[in-house]
């Protein structure tokens, strides 16, 4: 049986009414908001840059923004609704099934899928949307995912066409996460204006306020590879970490969230205030799949405290060769053991895109505390709609404005400042 809603949760969900992505009718350069980003963030320095912006760009157009995290040279660390068509909304159950919503259809071919690195990548990208040479790092090579539900298993790889040089970041595999354990989160996303800001995000201090297995009255609940934060992402956070700030290590990566109260007319209004709650996805409960991604990269997998097996690998490694093939892998990495085949468990190991999955739910027991009175407070399951994901999209409910514009506009704030900078 689930665990049902403790009291220092249960006001937080009681408004799951909207999400990360709202619509709004168009996007502004100025704004009269003073909070800081990613929400009550602040600008997210180059100590963060194993932090990737992710970006969907099927026949080189735009269709969605993520984050992402580099996890090891030639991996990355990304959501499962950042690779591929899904619903917009899910709602999910403590077992791990969908409510509503939450279905995941066609992946994108790993190769449309590009990563842009640094604190302005943003600019980068929108550089790139305006028919510059391509400023990405790198462009997928083979996705790993797993399932066709977002429920509890929304996280998927990406091995890349070449080697990326440090930083990277560790993964926490060993343990869950703790209630009232303090996290970072790291990301590309909207910031309290509304508008995505010219530099990555960073805020410190998030508070894990609960973990899954655990229900919520009506039938919801977070899956046993789930955790619930507060105000903290926003659209465009989707596939960010949530980090710890004594290892770096990914302890979640960012799902879905909404039920702000922030400013009528403001994107970025239902991931602001005290009603505000993000959905990040457990690496603990998916070792099997972490183990899958690292073999497919030809790595060892950096475990939460044990020593960096990437120590060494100089700053300008993986760059490109002047002919345009693929530099080769770094003889320093060690290589995983043998792993599991691309076919155990149902996960699905998909190189430019094949389609067809399996699914697996891990099982893993959470934190113990639980309060069946309280489960029952706030509104009833009913009047609660599903949360929405965090993915920028430039189609569908989770549109901002038309996404390439508000793109463009925010990358052309990125280059001024930059040039300011300079």
């Amino acid at each position: 049986m689930p665990r049902t809603l403790p009291a220092t949760v249960a006001a937080v969900v009681s408004l799951f009414a909207t999400g990360c992505g709202p619509r709004v009718e168009a996007a502004s350069e100025a704004t009269s908001e003073t909070r800081a980003p990613i929400i009550a963030g602040a600008d997210s320095t180059s100590a963060d840059d194993a932090v990737v912006e992710v970006a969907m760009r099927p026949g080189g157009g735009f269709a969605g923004l993520c984050s992402g995290t580099l996890v090891a040279p030639n991996l990355v660390l990304t959501a499962r609704h950042c690779v591929a068509n899904t619903d917009h909304t899910a709602q999910c159950t403590a077992e791990g099934t969908a409510l509503v919503g939450a279905a995941v259809y066609a992946d994108y071919a790993a190769e449309e899928l590009f990563v842009y690195r640094g604190p302005s990548a943003t600019a980068d990208l929108g550089a790139d949307l305006s028919g510059t040479p391509t400023l990405a790092a790198a462009h997928g090579k083979t996705l790993i995912v797993e399932g066709n539900t977002l429920c509890n298993a929304d996280l998927a790889f990406l091995v890349l066409d070449h080697d990326l040089p440090p930083p990277y970041a560790p993964v926490r595999t060993s343990t869950l996460a703790s209630s009232g354990e303090s996290l970072v989160a790291v990301g590309y996303g909207l910031d309290a204006t509304g508008n995505l800001p010219s530099a990555r995000q960073r805020r410190d201090d998030v508070v894990v306020l609960a973990t899954g297995k655990l229900g919520f009255a009506g039938g919801a609940g977070l899956g046993d590879a789930e955790l619930l934060v507060g105000e903290s992402a926003c659209s465009g956070d989707s596939g960010g970490p949530l980090l710890s700030p004594i290892t770096g290590a990914v302890v979640g990566v960012v799902s879905r969230g909404g039920g702000g109260d922030g400013p009528a007319g403001n994107a970025a209004s239902p991931c602001m205030g005290s009603g505000a709650h993000m959905i990040y996805t457990h690496l603990f409960p998916k070792k099997d799949l972490v183990a899958r991604a690292y073999a497919a990269a030809d790595r060892k997998v950096w475990r939460e405290g044990a020593a960096n097996p990437y120590d060494g690998i100089p700053d300008d490694a993986g760059a490109p060769p002047p002919d345009g093939g693929t530099p080769k892998a770094d003889a320093g990495a060690d290589k995983d053991a043998a792993a599991p085949s691309a076919k155990d468990a149902g996960a699905r190991v998909t190189d430019g895109g094949a389609k067809d999955a399996g699914r697996r739910d891990a099982a893993s027991e959470g934190d113990s505390d639980s309060d069946s009175d309280d489960a029952e407070s706030g509104e009833k399951a009913s009047e609660r709609a599903p949360s929405f994901s965090c993915r920028i999209d430039a189609t569908g409910a989770t549109k901002v404005a038309d996404g390439v514009s508000v793109l463009l506009a925010s990358a052309a704030l990125a280059l001024r400042a930059r040039r300011k900078r300079r």
